[in-house]
């Protein structure tokens, strides 16, 4: 009994994480070594929560900043290198 109370506490305490986490979305994607580490440096210079995925390839953050992070990103240059995106706006 004790064992099925445990459980269920657990799986209720992990659904109500899930639920209250933040969505995580792709700022930018095939980004170079250098772009990655140099926007991972000024999202935590900004204090904005992100994530990596695909070896640091990919820079997410919460779905509901992605436009001001984008806008943030591009006005300091980032990212250097790949295809044309927002720096044209420059």
């Amino acid at each position: 009994m004790a064992a099925v109370t445990v459980a269920l506490v657990a799986v209720f305490g992990f659904i109500i994480l899930r639920v209250t986490a933040p969505q995580m979305a792709p700022v930018f994607t095939d980004l170079s070594a250098e772009d990655s580490a140099a926007i991972v440096k000024d999202l935590e210079r900004q204090a904005i929560p992100y994530e990596l995925k695909n070896d640091g390839a990919i820079v997410m953050v919460a779905r509901e900043s992605i436009a001001r992070v984008r806008m943030k990103l591009a006005e300091g240059g980032l990212p250097k290198g790949g295809g044309i995106g927002y720096e044209i706006f420059d």
